[in-house]
């Protein structure tokens, strides 16, 4: 029922917090003008406050649509997503996926009880994140359609002005060409 992408951030990163029994939690979207996913959060190193789509961390995200775990990651291939997970002290990674495209993720600790994370919990979190994810996604679309609006508005309030400045010119134009021709006559 949030209308706005910060109230739905704050309350999926609390929910995830008390649903998994995980500390932190932290939450990152895409942001297309910089082609990065960005986080708000000051708990998180500067350097990882944004994640641009060329690192492999992002390019996980798109092979795996689904939560992982830091320890799913092989070879020298997860290096740099493993780094991620190291650097803030998180364990395992939910995509926020709406319609097959990758809007942000959610990074979050161990569980407290120190239980390790079993396929319910990924379950529930794919179900989470899913349905956060299509909310965040049609705000974005709404906001888009908003601007949209807005600029056609102008486009409509400038062809209206621009019709009556002409029609206004060329009344002007017509009076100083007769006042040319007809100066001496009065």
């Amino acid at each position: 029922s949030r209308a706005d992408i910060s109230d739905i951030r704050a309350t999926l990163r609390e929910m995830v917090s008390e649903t998994m029994g995980a500390r932190p939690v932290y939450i990152w979207l895409y942001d297309p003008a910089t082609k990065c996913y960005t986080t708000n959060i000051e708990e998180v190193e500067p350097g990882l406050r944004k994640i641009c789509a060329d690192h492999p961390f992002a390019a996980t995200l798109k092979e795996n649509l689904s939560p992982f775990q830091s320890d799913d990651m092989p070879g020298v291939g997860g290096k740099g997503v493993r780094d991620v997970f190291t650097t803030t002290g998180t364990v395992l990674c939910s995509p926020l996926v709406a319609d097959h495209e990758v809007i942000g993720f959610i990074l979050q600790g161990p569980d407290q009880s120190s239980q390790p994370y079993i396929k319910d919990d990924f379950d529930i979190l794919k179900a989470v994140t899913t349905q956060a994810a299509v909310q965040i996604k049609n705000i974005i679309l709404a906001q888009e359609l908003m601007g949209a609006k807005e600029i056609d508005a102008f486009n409509r309030i400038s062809s209206f002005l621009m019709h009556d400045l002409k029609n206004l010119t060329n009344s002007l134009s017509l009076i100083s060409q007769n006042a040319r021709h007809n100066i001496d006559n009065p």
